[in-house]
């Protein structure tokens, strides 16, 4: 049993199975953090402070994409992800606002994420958030 302290006021923090795989334990973690209404960049850097247990730190938890993703919001609208950190299980601030939390997609017909670009190109999709299509230009 590992225990994560999330560092909110009155928290108690996050009691996890220790055998649960990094992706899962993000996914954990993040739906925690988000119960405390963290969202977008404060969620990521919030979960790249954690400790937890004794030996590992929330750097385990998170990776860095290094081009714009097609992700989805809750509502179910596409945005577009901007490079940087994410989580393991693929949540992050969507390119349009620091506080909108989106989630990467893994596109079928693309086997996997695809790339998001404001203009149709053969392996690309257009994102549906109209500044986040602005902003890749």
């Amino acid at each position: 049993m590992l225990l994560v302290q999330c560092g909110m006021d009155r928290c108690s923090g996050i009691r996890l199975v220790s055998r649960l795989d990094p992706v899962e334990t993000a996914a954990r973690i993040c739906d925690h953090l988000e119960g405390h209404y963290l969202t977008g960049n404060a969620l990521v850097d919030r979960l790249v402070t954690l400790r937890i247990g004794r030996d590992h730190t929330g750097n385990e938890l998170v990776r860095a994409i290094d081009r714009p993703l097609i992700a989805e919001a809750k509502g179910g609208e596409r945005h577009a992800m901007r490079p940087g950190p994410v989580s393991l299980d693929g949540r992050g601030p969507a390119l349009c606002s620091d506080s909108n939390t989106v989630r990467i997609v893994a596109v079928p017909v693309f086997g996997g994420p695809v790339r998001a670009t404001a203009k149709r190109e053969p392996g690309t999709l257009q994102p549906d958030c109209k500044t986040c299509r602005r902003r890749l230009r």
